[in-house]
């Protein structure tokens, strides 16, 4: 019996010190689709805005943004009404520049349907500005059951709106 015990302590430290489990197994994670064409048409064909995150893997902000706030439950859970995108940028440098982006990391951006953007964020936010963001967009596409473009929800009034 012992050696069992063992064995399964082994396992459990092997588990421990392995990336994947380093890298967030077991927590709360937003599942990012890497390609902006991939993610652009799945938010076409399920009716859903985008969140986009450009960020460096060598940035210490978008490391600590990773850590408190993409992981937090409830950012999470508001991503979801989302499809979100994660953007390399050293990786894929066509779709920061055909979009604009600086040179600050992280930049987040919320595009509607027509790649209008709603909302941006750049650099660090803590979970709940972050969440209050991705609410208060998020839920301006939808009016009666229907999908808004960008500029029809900010004309209908509907932002942050609960419908």
């Amino acid at each position: 019996m012992p050696r069992s015990i063992a064995r399964i302590g082994c396992a459990a430290l092997l588990l421990a010190a392995s990336p994947a489990f380093a890298a967030g197994l077991g927590r709360p994670t937003i599942p990012w689709e890497n390609s902006f064409a991939a993610g652009v048409r799945k938010a076409q064909e399920e009716q859903r805005p985008i969140l986009i995150e450009f960020y460096l893997h060598s940035c210490g902000v978008c490391k600590k943004m990773e850590e408190e706030t993409l992981h937090d439950p409830e950012v999470v859970k508001a991503a979801g009404a989302f499809v979100p995108i994660r953007i390399e940028v050293t990786e894929d440098t066509a779709t920061p520049r055909i979009l604009g982006i600086g040179s600050a990391m992280p930049e987040f951006r919320v595009l509607a349907l027509d790649r209008e953007v709603l909302a941006r964020s750049i650099g660090f936010s803590g979970p709940g500005e972050f969440k209050a963001m991705l609410d208060k967009t998020g839920l301006s596409f939808r009016k009666h059951g229907e999908i808004l473009k960008g500029e029809e929800a900010r004309k209908a009034g509907r932002i942050g709106e609960v419908l």
